[in-house]
């Protein structure tokens, strides 16, 4: 019995070691067969066979075109999500953001999501020892070339914007005369980069650098969360109008560009409220007055700056452009014009000052002279102007037209702001003005100063030794921007008019893509 037992647990330790050594000489899972050179073509064909476009497109296809590695990226024969192996979770990974898209404005077909997950699907039921290479060759090529497009337009469109405002707004105000398209976006944005791919092929190294790579893209403003917010809201509501201008704006916070900040001073002028707003963050203040700004022909630009000087009695001196296409064709040689406007012309070399009464149509636009209008009272800059920076010489300033304020459209200028309370708005930018500083102002612009000190200081300075600047330091933040869809003072997101009929134009380049 003993023996019989003994060989009994000799035969299954035997039955053992056969098992163990079978399972040491296993290979694992049974790689997929297939042709790299036919994966290839196919993620050629399915990128020409694709009749989307988002820019973000040009900066995938080069990772399949080169022939040699460049700038460290790898070269033609890299495939960044599928294998012999097949493919493993990352795809789910990066569905699962792409499953978010419609709740901020976006088309899951602009993704290729459906495609993806029938591909996907189509693929897991594939058994490397019953396909055939060809069916591997297809769903592998389509799945690569539409995975890595789908996460490069995410990640571009979520940190650039899907897409590019340089190219929508400064194609639309064409100036005949300069032959050449006016600029009206003047933000400085960030732009599209190579250098973005390069970190994002490394994020697909695995579902956590994937996952930490576009949470890093998204938008982290606060508005922007509002935005998706309210969208979601009005499509389940059935507000379709709503809907839409929650997804003109959500593109607009897309873009990176300068916006206000928490901390310290700044003045945000919302073109489409026709409204600016000077806030101290620091000490929790807020001045709001109406605005005047560029009429149709001549848009006020949409600019980021820093307002570093205020200006007592401005000079103003006529734009070239005035004096080309209204000046000099129906005010030539006329002396009660000029004289009503208290106009001067200034020969630009010599210095010497002339009636520009007495220059001809030819004298005026040579471009040897400069017209301005004189200080003080009925000038059309008014009494003081907050200079700042820029490419267009459009400032915030006074005017000697304040009925326009009460019009419901104030678009009225040749592009430089008007604002309703100047005075006030200086006031509030300075740092700490004592009384004697405000009553300096108040005489320098004929206005009756509140102090004793300040009516000390007007009998005894002569008017040509008045107050003339006052410089900001630190520079204030300026913004001029344009939202359709923005936050009021209680923090309600309210609809502003489109003046400029600028959301169609976004709403035309978020439907190309």
């Amino acid at each position: 019995m003993v023996m019989r037992r003994f060989y009994f647990a000799f035969f299954f330790l035997f039955l053992s070691l056969i098992s163990a050594c079978g399972s040491m000489g296993d290979s694992g899972p049974t790689p997929y067969l297939y042709n790299r050179t036919r994966v290839k073509e196919v993620i050629d064909s399915t990128a020409h066979a694709d009749k989307g476009y988002m820019y973000a497109d040009d900066f995938v296809k080069p990772l399949y075109a080169q022939t040699e590695p460049q700038d460290g990226m790898t070269g033609q024969d890299s495939l960044y999500w599928v294998s012999e192996w097949g493919i493993d979770d990352r795809a789910e990974a990066l569905l699962d953001w792409l499953d978010g898209v419609e709740r901020q404005g976006l088309r899951r077909s602009s993704f290729h999501v459906e495609e993806i997950r029938e591909d996907l699907a189509s693929f897991r039921k594939l058994r490397p020892d019953s396909c055939t290479e060809e069916e591997v060759c297809v769903l592998l090529g389509r799945l690569e070339w539409r995975l890595t497009s789908a996460y490069a337009r995410f990640a571009y469109g979520q940190r650039y914007g899907y897409t590019k405002p340089n190219a929508i707004f400064n194609k639309l105000l064409f100036d005949k005369s300069a032959n050449s398209y006016r600029r009206i976006f003047d933000h400085e944005i960030d732009t599209p980069t190579d250098s973005l791919m390069k970190v994002a092929i490394e994020g697909v190294a695995d579902v956590a650098s994937l996952n930490d790579f576009l949470a890093a893209q998204q938008p982290s403003d606060s508005l922007y969360a509002q935005l998706a917010q309210e969208y979601v809201r009005a499509k389940k509501a059935g507000e379709t109008r709503r809907a839409e201008l929650c997804r003109i704006n959500l593109e607009r916070a897309r873009w990176r560009y300068p916006r206000p900040q928490h901390t310290g001073k700044y003045v945000w002028v919302n073109l489409s409220e026709q409204m600016l707003t000077a806030v101290d963050a620091d000490h929790g203040k807020r001045l709001r007055m109406k605005v005047c700004f560029g009429n149709q022909s001549h848009k006020t630009p949409l600019l980021t700056s820093q307002i570093n000087r205020l200006e007592l009695n401005p000079y103003w001196v006529i734009p070239p452009s005035i004096v080309k296409n209204e000046i000099a064709p129906a005010h030539t040689g006329d002396a009660a014009y000029f004289s009503r406007n208290r106009y001067v012309a200034i020969h630009k070399e010599t210095k010497a000052e002339v009636s520009p009464a007495s220059l001809t149509r030819s004298d005026l636009l040579s471009g040897r002279y400069t017209l301005r209008q004189e200080r003080g009272a009925g000038n059309a800059l008014g009494r003081l102007i907050f200079r700042f920076p820029n490419r267009f010489s459009v400032y915030l300033h006074d005017t000697s037209s304040p009925g326009a304020f009460s019009k419901s459209t104030r678009t009225v200028s040749h592009g430089c702001v008007r604002v309703q309370k100047p005075l006030d708005l200086a006031i509030f930018l300075m740092d700490n003005p004592t009384d004697k500083l405000i009553d300096k102002i108040r005489v320098a612009i004929d206005k009756a100063p509140l102090t004793q000190e300040g009516r000390q200081y007007k009998e005894t300075t002569a008017p040509d030794k008045y107050m003339k600047s006052h410089s900001f330091k630190p520079a204030i933040p300026v913004f001029l921007d344009y939202y359709t869809l923005y936050p009021d003072s209680t923090g309600k997101l309210t609809e502003h008019s489109d003046l400029y009929n600028y959301d169609k134009e976004v709403a035309k380049a978020l439907d190309a893509f």
